[in-house]
Protein backbone atom coordinates (compact mmCIF):
# COMPACT_ATOMS: atom_id res chain seq x y z
CA UNK A 1 0.00 0.00 0.00
CA UNK A 2 1.52 3.31 -1.13
CA UNK A 3 0.23 6.57 0.34
CA UNK A 4 1.43 8.55 -2.69
CA UNK A 5 -1.91 7.63 -4.28
CA UNK A 6 -4.07 9.13 -1.52
CA UNK A 7 -5.52 12.58 -2.33
CA UNK A 8 -8.40 14.34 -0.60
CA UNK A 9 -8.14 17.58 -2.56
CA UNK A 10 -7.81 17.78 -6.34
CA UNK A 11 -7.22 20.92 -8.44
CA UNK A 12 -7.61 20.75 -12.22
CA UNK A 13 -7.13 23.62 -14.65
CA UNK A 14 -7.42 23.51 -18.41
CA UNK A 15 -5.26 25.68 -20.63
CA UNK A 16 -6.82 29.16 -20.54
CA UNK A 17 -9.47 28.10 -18.03
CA UNK A 18 -10.38 28.67 -14.39
CA UNK A 19 -9.02 26.27 -11.80
CA UNK A 20 -11.60 23.75 -10.57
CA UNK A 21 -11.25 22.27 -7.09
CA UNK A 22 -12.81 19.23 -5.43
CA UNK A 23 -12.47 18.52 -1.70
CA UNK A 24 -13.39 15.71 0.67
CA UNK A 25 -13.46 17.33 4.09
CA UNK A 26 -14.03 14.10 6.05
CA UNK A 27 -10.85 12.54 4.65
CA UNK A 28 -8.88 15.78 5.09
CA UNK A 29 -9.72 15.71 8.80
CA UNK A 30 -8.72 12.07 9.08
CA UNK A 31 -5.56 12.02 6.94
CA UNK A 32 -4.50 15.67 6.78
CA UNK A 33 -4.60 17.67 3.56
CA UNK A 34 -3.22 15.71 0.60
CA UNK A 35 -3.53 17.69 -2.62
CA UNK A 36 -3.15 16.75 -6.27
CA UNK A 37 -2.80 19.48 -8.92
CA UNK A 38 -3.05 19.25 -12.70
CA UNK A 39 -2.67 22.32 -14.91
CA UNK A 40 -2.45 23.22 -18.58
CA UNK A 41 -4.74 20.39 -19.66
CA UNK A 42 -6.25 20.24 -23.15
CA UNK A 43 -9.92 20.16 -22.16
CA UNK A 44 -12.97 21.67 -23.86
CA UNK A 45 -14.52 23.47 -20.89
CA UNK A 46 -14.17 24.25 -17.19
CA UNK A 47 -17.01 21.79 -16.61
CA UNK A 48 -14.82 19.03 -18.06
CA UNK A 49 -12.05 20.12 -15.68
CA UNK A 50 -14.46 19.96 -12.74
CA UNK A 51 -15.62 16.49 -13.79
CA UNK A 52 -12.01 15.31 -13.91
CA UNK A 53 -11.34 16.77 -10.46
CA UNK A 54 -14.25 14.85 -8.96
CA UNK A 55 -13.29 11.69 -10.85
CA UNK A 56 -9.75 11.81 -9.42
CA UNK A 57 -11.01 12.69 -5.95
CA UNK A 58 -13.41 9.75 -5.90
CA UNK A 59 -10.67 7.40 -7.10
CA UNK A 60 -7.89 8.51 -4.75
CA UNK A 61 -9.66 9.86 -1.64
CA UNK A 62 -9.26 6.68 0.39
CA UNK A 63 -6.52 4.14 0.99
CA UNK A 64 -6.86 0.68 -0.54
CA UNK A 65 -4.70 -2.29 -1.37
CA UNK A 66 -3.53 -2.04 -4.99
CA UNK A 67 -1.51 -4.52 -7.06
CA UNK A 68 1.13 -2.49 -8.89
CA UNK A 69 2.97 -5.38 -10.59
CA UNK A 70 2.86 -9.13 -10.91
CA UNK A 71 5.52 -11.62 -12.08
CA UNK A 72 4.65 -14.90 -13.82
CA UNK A 73 6.97 -17.90 -14.21
CA UNK A 74 5.31 -19.75 -17.11
CA UNK A 75 7.56 -22.80 -16.79
CA UNK A 76 5.64 -23.77 -13.67
CA UNK A 77 2.61 -24.60 -15.84
CA UNK A 78 3.83 -24.36 -19.43
CA UNK A 79 0.63 -25.45 -21.19
CA UNK A 80 -1.51 -22.88 -19.37
CA UNK A 81 0.87 -19.98 -18.74
CA UNK A 82 2.94 -19.63 -21.95
CA UNK A 83 -0.18 -18.84 -24.05
CA UNK A 84 -1.01 -16.15 -21.47
CA UNK A 85 2.37 -14.41 -21.25
CA UNK A 86 2.87 -14.58 -25.04
CA UNK A 87 -0.69 -13.62 -25.92
CA UNK A 88 -1.56 -10.81 -23.50
CA UNK A 89 -0.57 -7.33 -24.65
CA UNK A 90 -0.67 -3.75 -23.35
CA UNK A 91 -4.17 -2.69 -22.19
CA UNK A 92 -5.31 -6.30 -21.75
CA UNK A 93 -7.78 -6.41 -18.87
CA UNK A 94 -7.15 -9.15 -16.32
CA UNK A 95 -8.63 -10.18 -12.97
CA UNK A 96 -6.22 -10.55 -10.04
CA UNK A 97 -7.33 -12.76 -7.15
CA UNK A 98 -5.22 -12.67 -3.98
CA UNK A 99 -7.15 -14.47 -1.26
CA UNK A 100 -4.68 -13.64 1.51
CA UNK A 101 -5.05 -9.88 0.84
CA UNK A 102 -8.80 -10.06 0.11
CA UNK A 103 -8.18 -8.66 -3.38
CA UNK A 104 -10.33 -9.61 -6.34
CA UNK A 105 -10.18 -6.77 -8.85
CA UNK A 106 -9.70 -6.04 -12.52
CA UNK A 107 -6.48 -4.44 -13.77
CA UNK A 108 -5.07 -3.25 -17.08
CA UNK A 109 -1.58 -4.30 -18.20
CA UNK A 110 0.38 -1.08 -18.70
CA UNK A 111 3.91 -2.45 -19.01
CA UNK A 112 5.51 -5.78 -19.98
CA UNK A 113 9.06 -7.01 -19.42
CA UNK A 114 10.56 -10.47 -19.98
CA UNK A 115 13.66 -12.02 -18.44
CA UNK A 116 15.27 -15.24 -19.70
CA UNK A 117 18.68 -16.90 -19.48
CA UNK A 118 20.00 -19.41 -22.04
CA UNK A 119 21.84 -21.13 -19.25
CA UNK A 120 18.55 -21.76 -17.46
CA UNK A 121 15.89 -22.51 -20.12
CA UNK A 122 13.13 -22.80 -17.52
CA UNK A 123 13.91 -19.46 -15.91
CA UNK A 124 11.63 -17.36 -18.16
CA UNK A 125 9.83 -14.68 -16.15
CA UNK A 126 7.27 -12.14 -17.39
CA UNK A 127 6.52 -9.05 -15.30
CA UNK A 128 3.39 -6.96 -15.84
CA UNK A 129 2.97 -3.42 -14.56
CA UNK A 130 -0.69 -2.95 -13.65
CA UNK A 131 -3.24 -0.18 -13.13
CA UNK A 132 -6.58 -0.64 -11.46
CA UNK A 133 -9.39 -0.88 -14.01
CA UNK A 134 -12.19 -0.32 -11.50
CA UNK A 135 -14.24 2.88 -11.61
CA UNK A 136 -12.60 4.42 -14.68
CA UNK A 137 -15.71 6.30 -15.83
CA UNK A 138 -16.43 9.91 -15.02
CA UNK A 139 -19.31 10.33 -12.54
CA UNK A 140 -22.56 11.27 -14.28
CA UNK A 141 -24.08 14.66 -13.50
CA UNK A 142 -27.66 14.26 -12.29
CA UNK A 143 -30.30 16.68 -11.04
CA UNK A 144 -33.49 16.72 -8.97
CA UNK A 145 -36.15 19.40 -8.52
CA UNK A 146 -37.34 20.41 -5.04
CA UNK A 147 -40.63 22.28 -4.69
CA UNK A 148 -41.57 24.64 -1.89
CA UNK A 149 -43.74 23.34 0.92
CA UNK A 150 -45.46 26.60 1.79
CA UNK A 151 -43.67 27.45 5.03
CA UNK A 152 -40.99 30.08 5.51
CA UNK A 153 -39.43 32.72 7.70
CA UNK A 154 -42.28 35.19 7.93
CA UNK A 155 -45.08 34.15 5.61
CA UNK A 156 -46.87 31.34 3.87
CA UNK A 157 -48.01 31.45 0.31
CA UNK A 158 -51.28 32.98 -0.77
CA UNK A 159 -53.37 31.86 -3.69
CA UNK A 160 -54.39 34.28 -6.42
CA UNK A 161 -56.83 34.34 -9.29
CA UNK A 162 -59.57 32.62 -7.31
CA UNK A 163 -57.83 29.24 -7.41
CA UNK A 164 -57.77 26.79 -4.52
CA UNK A 165 -54.51 25.23 -5.73
CA UNK A 166 -51.77 25.67 -3.17
CA UNK A 167 -48.21 26.58 -4.07
CA UNK A 168 -46.92 23.11 -3.35
CA UNK A 169 -48.93 21.81 -6.33
CA UNK A 170 -46.82 23.94 -8.67
CA UNK A 171 -43.43 22.60 -9.70
CA UNK A 172 -42.55 22.69 -13.39
CA UNK A 173 -42.21 25.81 -15.54
CA UNK A 174 -44.80 24.64 -18.05
CA UNK A 175 -47.52 24.15 -15.41
CA UNK A 176 -50.57 26.33 -16.01
CA UNK A 177 -51.75 26.51 -12.38
CA UNK A 178 -52.10 30.06 -11.06
CA UNK A 179 -51.27 29.49 -7.40
CA UNK A 180 -48.85 32.17 -6.38
CA UNK A 181 -47.78 34.99 -4.13
CA UNK A 182 -48.90 38.58 -4.70
CA UNK A 183 -45.81 40.64 -3.97
CA UNK A 184 -45.49 43.91 -2.18
CA UNK A 185 -42.31 45.52 -0.97
CA UNK A 186 -40.02 43.13 0.92
CA UNK A 187 -39.01 39.49 0.73
CA UNK A 188 -40.80 36.16 0.90
CA UNK A 189 -38.81 33.06 1.85
CA UNK A 190 -40.04 29.46 1.77
CA UNK A 191 -38.69 26.10 2.83
CA UNK A 192 -38.46 23.23 0.35
CA UNK A 193 -39.13 19.51 0.50
CA UNK A 194 -36.27 17.28 1.67
CA UNK A 195 -33.76 15.99 -0.86
CA UNK A 196 -34.44 12.31 -0.05
CA UNK A 197 -31.05 11.25 -1.46
CA UNK A 198 -27.95 9.81 0.20
CA UNK A 199 -24.34 9.26 -0.91
CA UNK A 200 -24.22 12.23 -3.28
CA UNK A 201 -21.89 15.17 -3.87
CA UNK A 202 -23.87 18.41 -4.48
CA UNK A 203 -22.41 20.49 -7.32
CA UNK A 204 -24.77 23.38 -7.93
CA UNK A 205 -28.14 24.72 -6.77
CA UNK A 206 -30.33 26.64 -9.17
CA UNK A 207 -33.32 28.57 -7.87
CA UNK A 208 -35.95 29.19 -10.55
CA UNK A 209 -38.75 31.75 -10.23
CA UNK A 210 -41.60 32.55 -12.61
CA UNK A 211 -42.72 36.17 -12.33
CA UNK A 212 -46.16 37.09 -13.65
CA UNK A 213 -47.52 40.60 -14.28
CA UNK A 214 -51.31 40.76 -14.29
CA UNK A 215 -51.53 44.53 -14.70
CA UNK A 216 -48.97 47.20 -15.53
CA UNK A 217 -48.82 50.82 -14.53
CA UNK A 218 -45.83 53.13 -14.77
CA UNK A 219 -42.26 51.89 -14.80
CA UNK A 220 -41.19 48.29 -14.46
CA UNK A 221 -40.81 46.75 -11.05
CA UNK A 222 -37.58 44.95 -10.23
CA UNK A 223 -36.92 41.92 -8.09
CA UNK A 224 -34.35 39.33 -7.17
CA UNK A 225 -34.17 35.67 -6.19
CA UNK A 226 -33.04 34.66 -2.70
CA UNK A 227 -31.27 31.54 -1.46
CA UNK A 228 -30.71 31.05 2.27
CA UNK A 229 -28.42 28.09 3.02
CA UNK A 230 -25.78 27.03 5.59
CA UNK A 231 -26.30 30.17 7.68
CA UNK A 232 -25.84 32.67 4.82
CA UNK A 233 -28.20 34.45 2.44
CA UNK A 234 -27.42 34.94 -1.26
CA UNK A 235 -29.16 37.14 -3.82
CA UNK A 236 -29.37 37.17 -7.60
CA UNK A 237 -28.79 40.36 -9.53
CA UNK A 238 -31.79 42.69 -9.81
CA UNK A 239 -34.24 41.50 -12.47
CA UNK A 240 -36.50 43.81 -14.49
CA UNK A 241 -39.94 42.25 -14.21
CA UNK A 242 -42.47 41.90 -17.05
CA UNK A 243 -45.47 44.21 -17.42
CA UNK A 244 -47.43 41.49 -19.19
CA UNK A 245 -47.27 37.73 -19.43
CA UNK A 246 -44.67 35.84 -17.41
CA UNK A 247 -40.92 35.45 -17.30
CA UNK A 248 -38.76 32.69 -15.80
CA UNK A 249 -35.49 33.73 -14.16
CA UNK A 250 -32.84 31.56 -12.49
CA UNK A 251 -30.09 32.03 -9.92
CA UNK A 252 -27.13 29.61 -9.82
CA UNK A 253 -25.16 28.85 -6.65
CA UNK A 254 -21.94 26.81 -6.44
CA UNK A 255 -22.68 24.03 -3.93
CA UNK A 256 -19.08 22.97 -3.21
CA UNK A 257 -18.90 22.21 0.51
CA UNK A 258 -22.69 22.11 0.89
CA UNK A 259 -24.10 19.04 2.66
CA UNK A 260 -27.38 17.17 2.26
CA UNK A 261 -28.49 18.54 5.64
CA UNK A 262 -27.76 22.08 4.41
CA UNK A 263 -30.01 21.47 1.40
CA UNK A 264 -32.79 19.98 3.52
CA UNK A 265 -32.71 23.12 5.72
CA UNK A 266 -32.39 25.71 2.94
CA UNK A 267 -34.99 28.32 2.05
CA UNK A 268 -35.65 29.94 -1.30
CA UNK A 269 -37.70 32.96 -2.26
CA UNK A 270 -38.09 36.27 -4.01
CA UNK A 271 -37.99 39.96 -3.20
CA UNK A 272 -39.18 43.13 -4.90
CA UNK A 273 -36.36 45.69 -4.92
CA UNK A 274 -38.19 48.36 -6.94
CA UNK A 275 -41.98 48.46 -6.50
CA UNK A 276 -43.85 50.55 -9.08
CA UNK A 277 -47.45 49.55 -8.43
CA UNK A 278 -47.82 47.02 -11.22
CA UNK A 279 -49.43 43.94 -9.70
CA UNK A 280 -46.71 41.31 -9.76
CA UNK A 281 -47.05 37.73 -8.63
CA UNK A 282 -44.72 34.78 -8.49
CA UNK A 283 -46.60 31.60 -9.31
CA UNK A 284 -43.59 29.35 -8.96
CA UNK A 285 -40.29 29.08 -7.09
CA UNK A 286 -38.40 25.80 -6.98
CA UNK A 287 -34.85 24.59 -6.51
CA UNK A 288 -32.91 22.35 -8.86
CA UNK A 289 -29.99 20.48 -7.28
CA UNK A 290 -27.21 19.17 -9.53
CA UNK A 291 -25.18 16.35 -7.99
CA UNK A 292 -22.92 13.34 -8.48
CA UNK A 293 -23.57 9.91 -7.04
CA UNK A 294 -20.82 9.50 -4.46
Amino acid sequence: MDDQYIYNQVKVQRSGGVEQQADEATYQTRDGLRSLSRTGLILTSDTDAQDQAYFLLRRYRDSSLQVQAITIVPGMDADSLYPVVLGFDLSTRITVNLTQASISEDYHIEGISDDWSAAKPNSWQTAWQLSNATDLTYPERLSVNLKTNGDGDTTTLDTVGGTTDHWEAVKEAEDSKTAGQTLGAGADLYTVEDLALTDIKPLRILVHARWVATYASGDHSKGRIILKIAGSTYYSESITLPTSGYEVESFAFDAAGITIDNIDDMQIGVELTVYNFNITTVDQVYAEVEYLEW
